[in-house]
């Protein structure tokens, strides 16, 4: 019996409303739009994005349960789980 892996093709990218240029994953991933800005020199420097995963944060008060952030710094702290949410089920009510 042979099981089914996945791959980049069972990955669905869809854009979040709230957030301009971030695409949110069906696999909890977020990916930032590319960017430039400027060094103190005067120059332009280019900002290669790639997916991510965020990182792993505990609730407050000693809760059991977690939940996933990513910062960037053109938009902040991220919740994935609200990005992902945003982005397949539309904005909350």
């Amino acid at each position: 019996m042979t099981t089914k892996r996945n791959t980049m093709e069972d990955e669905i990218w869809k854009p979040v409303p709230s957030l301009s240029g971030v695409r949110a994953s069906s696999w909890g991933r977020i990916w930032f739009p590319e960017r430039e800005g400027k060094t103190p020199k005067g120059g332009v420097r280019k900002y290669v994005t790639k997916p991510r995963v965020g990182t792993v944060l505990a609730a407050s008060n000693g809760g059991s349960h977690t939940y996933r952030n990513v910062w960037n710094q053109f938009f902040g702290n991220v919740a994935v789980h609200r990005a992902v949410c945003e982005a397949f089920h539309g904005p909350p009510p």
